[in-house]
Formats: C-alpha cells, structure tokens, sequence
C-alpha cells in the first residue's frame, strides 16, 4: 500500500473508533428506554470480526455474561450491567431522583 493508502485507512479507522467510543460512553442514544416497560437498553458496539461472532453467539445461545459497576456522581449513584465482550452497557439504574420519580410515576 502507498502512504496516501495508509494515511486514509489509518483517519478512517480513527474517525470509527472515535464514533464507537462516542456511541458506548456519550451519546444520548447509545442508552434508550424501551416505553412500554421504562426499561434502559443500551446499544452493544463492537470494534472487529472475533467480538462481533462471539456476541452474536451469545445473544442466539442465551449465554450472554455480565459485570455490575456502580458509579457515585452528584446526583446518586447510578448502576450499570455490562456486556462482558463489547463491555458496553446493557441496562442502566439511574441515580437521579427527578429520573426515578418519573419512572415510578409513569411506569407504576
């Protein structure tokens, strides 16, 4: 491959990675409620073949894994349940009392 080649495989591969990281940590959608249970999903994401095969093998054979993490920040503490592979956050506790009211509120 030439150096033009390389330059824009390496600022492509840049540009998706930074869109990952982005989806996984920040972006409002990467965790969204499903409105008939109030319940939070969050997107799995995936950087390479391997990790895409196994989590789909995961998903089909039921067998997916997980890590608690818990996080205290100014308004609560929040708790996330984490895809092992991906370690993308698949369900989410909010810490926040105006969120929470308003799930208790609206759901029950």
């Amino acid at each position: 491959m030439g150096k033009a080649t390389n330059r824009l495989y390496k600022e492509v591969k840049q540009h998706y990675n930074e869109r990952a990281k982005t989806l996984k940590e920040m972006h409002p959608l990467g965790i969204q409620v499903y409105l008939d249970s109030g319940v939070a999903n969050g997107v799995l994401v995936v950087r390479n073949i391997e990790d895409c095969s196994k989590l789909i093998r995961a998903i089909i054979t039921n067998s997916m894994e997980f890590i608690i993490e818990r996080e205290k920040k100014d308004n609560g503490e929040y708790i996330y349940l984490k895809e092992t592979i991906s370690k993308s956050i698949f369900r989410l506790i909010t810490g926040d009392v105006i969120l929470t009211n308003t799930f208790w509120n609206f759901y029950f």
